[in-house]
């Protein structure tokens, strides 16, 4: 899944909403603070509501302008990104990007039923949170 959104506010503005999260769950997954020039390739294991272990693994970091990750539960690898490109000093057009792997036969089958029914809620739940973030400017 890709969804391109032009959103008016400064990227420095919204990176730090993006990455302020991460930062938090590093140190409280981790129990360590870290840098931001740190967090590429880091990997740390988050406990899921259903007690299920979420690896995440970051695996691109470049300030202001991409932050890319994997997250791994069981046999379903989940790739996300974000990519921000700049317009002008007051907006940027974000590209996010979600590519979801699985090794199982019944797990493919269960993330492709998700992905058809789920998909056009999942995208509209990430336009309203950027808006969000965007009247939060």
């Amino acid at each position: 899944m890709e969804l391109k959104q032009v959103l008016n506010i400064p990227t420095t503005f919204f990176y730090k909403m993006l990455i302020d999260p991460v930062l938090y769950d590093v140190q409280r997954y981790k129990g360590q603070s870290v840098r931001l020039d740190q967090l590429q390739g880091l990997q740390y294991i988050r406990k899921m509501s259903n007690n299920e272990d979420n690896i995440v693994t970051i695996t691109k970091v470049v300030p202001d302008r991409s932050y890319h990750f994997t997250s791994e539960v069981e046999a379903v690898k989940t790739a996300v990104s974000y990519d921000l490109k700049p317009l002008n000093d007051q907006s940027f057009e974000l590209t996010y990007s979600e590519n979801i792997v699985t090794s199982g036969l019944f797990d493919r089958a269960k993330e492709k039923l998700k992905e058809t029914f789920l998909d056009n809620m999942h995208k509209r739940n990430l336009r309203r949170i950027w808006n969000q973030i965007e009247e939060s400017y």
